[in-house]
């Protein structure tokens, strides 16, 4: 009996690395891999740039007569600098800008004589950003207020001599909505429309016309930029 389990037990060590051999080797499991979420938290600067549109009009108040109503146009380039805040999937924010603007046009005057022209020199914006966030793409809501600078002359037609003209940095109000777009952590692109009322430039008597004169203006501005978020 000693002898046929000393040979069994020879036969079972000498098996037992072949039958290991045919078996699979052992491969732990691979990591499951997280897709980060992109979080808009965070302060950032920006550049941007793109088109300004509006209409303008001058009220010659003692007189009780109008100008024509006319385009002001141009094209609109500026810095941005703002804040996000997300929680969940909402995205709170506040933003400053300054632009430079080439918007101008000019109409007839009540006087057909002469042209009424508006510029808008400068425009800047400070607004509160309100938005859902899908991932890395950010769909906004914006508004608060607008400042601006007005600038107003009149001048004869056939002889280009003008007859007066008036400058006014204005405090008005804006509203808008755009989307933005993180194509990393640091950069982000977007594209912003905004509605922007400065109110009206008032002008004492003297100065644009021998009485009193106001010059209205309200513009539209399209515009792309690309922001660095820190």
């Amino acid at each position: 009996m000693k002898k046929l389990l000393t040979a069994a037990a020879v036969v079972v060590g000498m098996a037992g690395p072949a039958l290991a051999a045919d078996l699979p080797a052992y491969v732990p499991p691979a990591a499951a891999v997280v897709t980060p979420v992109y979080n808009w938290t965070g302060l950032y600067v920006g550049l941007s740039g793109g088109y300004v549109w509006g209409r303008s009009q001058y009220d010659f108040i003692d007189a009780g007569t109008f100008s024509e109503r006319y385009n002001v146009n141009g094209g609109i380039i500026g810095g941005t600098l703002g804040y996000n805040w997300q929680v969940n999937q909402f995205v709170f924010g506040v933003e400053g800008d300054i632009s430079w603007t080439s918007a101008n046009g000019d109409g007839l005057c009540a006087n057909p004589a002469f042209a009424c022209e508006t510029k808008l020199p400068w425009l800047g914006t400070v607004r509160a950003r309100a938005g859902v966030a899908f991932d890395n793409v950010l769909l906004y809501a914006t508004g608060g207020l607008a400042v601006g600078e007005i600038k107003a002359r009149d001048f004869n037609i056939a002889t280009g001599v003008i007859f007066g003209e008036d400058r006014d940095t204005r405090v008005g109000w804006t509203v808008g909505a755009g989307v933005e777009w993180a194509i990393n952590y640091n950069w982000s692109v977007k594209a912003e429309y905004l509605y922007v009322d400065l109110g009206e430039l008032k002008s004492p008597a003297g100065i644009l016309a021998p009485g009193r004169t106001n010059v209205d203006l309200t513009s539209h501005v399209a515009r792309i930029g690309v922001n660095y978020r820190f």
